[in-house]
């Protein structure tokens, strides 16, 4: 359960992406709506080598913040968050950690973690500042020993310069990018057969991590001296040794740096001082004269997380587009920001944080104009999930992330009217959504919904969660027996997709024209999906496809396991379709909750049972919850009931 809950959790956070800034450590004020929206993945491994050189620079302005310059959580913001950091440094972290889930959480961030995206960044200087990040928990003494180790033990089979091996190829972006340290080091433990051999009784872990530093430099380069001199890393605090995973991420400020500052005052802390700004357009021209901006100012509770708004002022523009508030009171750990209503849209900038030796701030905002023409509208990335938990219905649920490619916001062509809308096949009901509802922010029309919300120009900002039930019989006969009984679906959509990805449960497979066969992937735990490629669509094609099959039990899909050289997808998935799957698990879970609940109801609260009926109830609860039948509530409810009566 605690899987579902981490990748639901992931859902929502990149759902809220648009909301994240500041130096951007802590959760925003309320109300507030970045101008900024988190960049997308790209390939999940570097175009080329990692530059560490440039990624230390990037890691000393970006990280060090909060990091520490050593990774060892000691930065100067740290104290102000109300979350743990983990200790980059600490071997035990770094070891366990995937490059490519750390650049995928660099990339998009993590708002429960109070990690933001990195905007500024490109998709090279990403690569360069996580592979720089992973080598914190290292040093040269521990390369140079591992390469007399690889020499010795390992250069035979995988060549001097880690080519030899086809399987693991030390060289190989893509490889290494995908495979954490202690994932290697447990394949050199056991061995792979049937031409690697196991090393356990032959090579201390310590000889393995460090044959494992040296390899890592044939792809990610050398460890370059940190900014401080090289120091044993000390053991984490419980606390953060319980809050880190393998997902664990530097945490880290991202784009613009807590708002640009101006000339910085001593480390003392000033008592006042200056937030300006200028508003403009991505035209040039001429703003509307009048127009009213408002700063608003919050504290943070450390303790409960929260803002409370403690400041509101209003200041008019200049001709040129300028405002300030001067004579402003600075105590630490202040946010303000600058909002501004323009064409019955609401823009703010970024977010500007107090420190030491920060009072001064220029916070910017960008206006849009207005347009009606979501034609330009596409869809970065989307997925499609197919679940088959209630009787007789197949659901489909969508996960779209949009771009608008355009210098204009789109708006309704009359107020409160639909800005987007799309169609449903015509047999759909049950239409559900991850935010909102019919008849609030999403209206019913004759070809399925269309969606209230205005949308801004950037990628990512703007994704919808959504759902539906189709009629579905499950094969029967000897075509149910032997797998079969296919079913063919139309899935329009309205607007250009560039990615399309499918996914079925476990024992079901599709084929479709634009299909392409990924494979089962693992999610984690026993969530299993069987996915597929689907290309590129035009806008107003459908995607068509067949499917087949029955989907198998939880409990047998985790008994086939991944192995050591093919647990890749998980990284993938963290980055582009975990966040799907978490759809697909709120979903699931609500409507199991929903369906015990009616069972509850039906239930005669005055049955009597023995105690062996009563254990026996007990393992066939636990052997439900455990095959992902029903939700945690509902279990510990049930169980807890079950137990009383033995009272």
């Amino acid at each position: 359960m605690k899987l579902r809950i981490l990748m639901l959790v992931s859902m929502l956070a990149l759902s809220l992406s648009a909301c994240l800034s500041l130096a951007e450590d802590i959760t925003p004020p309320p109300g507030y709506a970045s101008p900024t929206p988190a960049p997308t993945l790209g390939a999940l491994y570097p175009a080329a080598a990692p530059n560490l050189a440039q990624g230390k620079a990037i890691f000393a302005e970006k990280c060090a913040p909060c990091h520490g310059p050593t990774g060892l959580g000691d930065g100067a913001q740290a104290a102000m968050l109300p979350v743990n950091l983990p200790v980059l440094a600490q071997p035990e972290i770094a070891r366990r950690a995937v490059p490519a889930a750390w650049y995928a959480l660099v990339t998009q961030g993590n708002i429960e973690k109070y990690m933001p995206s990195f905007a500024s960044l490109s998709d090279q200087e990403r690569w360069n500042v996580v592979a720089y990040a992973q080598t914190l928990h290292s040093n040269s003494a521990e390369v140079q020993a591992g390469q007399a180790i690889y020499a010795a033990n390992c250069a035979l089979c995988h060549g001097p310069d880690g080519k030899s091996a086809p399987t693991a190829n030390f060289t190989d972006l893509q490889w290494v990018a995908s495979r954490a340290l202690d994932d290697q080091a447990s394949a050199v433990r056991q061995g792979i057969a049937p031409n690697m051999p196991a090393f356990a009784d032959k090579l201390a872990d310590a000889d393995i991590y460090a044959a494992l530093a040296y390899t890592r430099t044939f792809a990610f380069g050398a460890p370059v001296a940190v900014a401080q001199a090289e120091q044993a890393t000390p053991e984490p605090a419980p606390a953060l040794a319980e809050a880190t995973s393998t997902a664990a991420t530097p945490q880290a400020e991202g784009s613009p740096t807590l708002a640009a500052p101006v000339e910085p005052v001593p480390d003392s802390g000033p008592t006042t001082g200056l937030v300006r700004g200028l508003v403009s357009s991505p035209s040039g021209g001429d703003l509307p004269s009048g127009l009213t901006v408002t700063l608003h100012g919050f504290d943070h509770n450390l303790e409960t997380g929260d803002f409370s708004e403690v400041l509101t002022l209003d200041a008019k523009l200049d001709a040129k587009g300028k405002y300030a508030f001067s004579e402003l009171e600075m105590p630490k750990g202040r946010a303000f920001y600058v909002s501004l209503d323009y064409s019955g849209i609401t823009y703010s900038s970024e977010v500007g944080f107090v420190q030491d030796g920060l009072s001064e701030f220029d916070l910017p905002v960008t206006l849009y104009e207005t347009s009606t023409d979501t034609a330009v509208l596409v869809i970065e990335q989307a997925h499609v999930l197919l679940d088959f938990t209630t009787p007789e219905k197949v659901t489909i649920i969508h996960f779209l992330v949009f771009t608008n490619p355009s210098e204009k916001t789109l708006v309704a062509e009359t107020e409160g009217g639909i800005v987007a809308s799309f169609n449903l096949p015509a047999n759909y009901e049950n239409l559900q959504f991850e935010e909102g509802a019919l008849g609030g922010r999403f209206l019913e029309t004759t070809a399925g919904f269309g969606d209230t919300l205005n949308i801004a120009p950037g990628s990512g900002d703007y994704q919808l969660v959504f759902a539906y039930d189709l009629p579905y019989t499950a094969p029967g006969g000897l075509g149910g027996l032997l797998g079969g009984g296919e079913t063919e679906l139309s899935l329009p959509f309205a607007y250009a997709a560039k990615s399309m990805t499918l996914l079925l449960p476990e024992g079901v497979t599709a084929s479709g024209p634009t299909l392409s066969d990924d494979g089962v992937q693992s999610m984690g735990g026993s969530s299993t999906f069987q996915m597929y490629s689907a290309g590129a669509l035009e806008a107003g094609q459908d995607l068509v496809f067949k499917f087949f099959g029955s989907p198998k039990a939880a409990a047998d899909q985790s008994t086939g396991s991944v192995s050591n050289q093919n647990i890749i997808i998980g990284v993938g998935v963290l980055g582009l379709v975990l966040i799907a799957v978490g759809a697909y698990l709120f979903w699931r879970d609500r409507r199991l909750s929903e369906a015990d609940d009616e069972e509850d109801t039906e239930a005669d609260p005055t049955e009597i049972l023995d105690e062996n009926e009563i254990l026996d109830a007990i393992v066939a609860l636990d052997d439900q919850f455990k095959a992902g039948k029903i939700s945690e509530a509902v279990y510990r409810e049930r169980r807890a009931e079950l137990k009383a009566k033995f009272q």
